[in-house]
């Protein structure tokens, strides 16, 4: 493949990525415009230049990660953090392991505190609704009638019930919090793992 051959099939390929806006995609070519220049300037031939670069398939997938990593970083959001965690799944497939392993670790804890907070919190406001209810109604919220048998114990299980929704509530602001961290770790996990490939491929230099 020579370098007009190669140009052109990066241009098809860029081409496909909507992503990416037609000054960026400039700009990528006249990088490898660039590339070229300097590897003819070494003495080498345009074939083995293109060789050396990869296949313009696999660069534009390298740029499309790096675009909607950055995207992602802009404009938080899950939608935006899924869209980025696909490209680099796409660049190969030991991207399975390296890193759907980790992402979906994180995201197994991530709803387990999050399960955990919302149980903390419903079983508090249940339990609240559940004495007031029976203190005007007898039997109207199945509860252990121990729970209110008299003022004092109603007192002491309503005061409980508030202090496991607070808990509940804690856990979800700090699951919130949480969230925002492993965000940005996540981000920061995916532009590690493309500077891997750019230490693999010549293209990303």
């Amino acid at each position: 493949m020579n370098q007009q051959e190669f140009l052109q099939a990066l241009q098809l390929e860029l081409d496909k990525i909507s992503h990416i806006d037609k000054a960026d995609k400039g700009n990528i070519l006249k990088t490898h415009q660039e590339l070229f220049r300097m590897g003819l300037e070494q003495g080498r031939t345009e074939e083995e230049i293109a060789a050396s670069l990869g296949s313009p398939h696999a660069i534009a997938r390298y740029y499309q990660a790096h675009h909607l990593i950055t995207l992602a970083e802009l404009e938080s959001s899950f939608r935006n953090l899924i869209h980025a965690i696909k490209a680099v799944l796409k660049l190969g497939f030991a991207n399975l392991v390296l890193v759907l392993g980790p992402v979906l670790g994180v995201a197994g804890a991530m709803v387990a505190l999050l399960a955990a907070g919302m149980a903390v919190s419903f079983t508090g406001l249940f339990l609240m609704i559940g004495v007031l209810a029976n203190l005007i109604q007898p039997g109207i919220i199945d509860i252990p009638a121990l729970w209110y048998s008299d003022g004092l114990t109603a007192a002491a299980t309503i005061s409980m019930s508030v202090g496991l929704a607070a808990l509940g509530l804690l856990f979800l602001i700090g699951d919130y919090y949480l969230w925002r961290i492993l965000y940005r770790g996540t981000l920061r996990y995916l532009h590690f793992h493309l500077r891997l490939k750019r230490k693999e491929n010549t293209y990303a230099q």
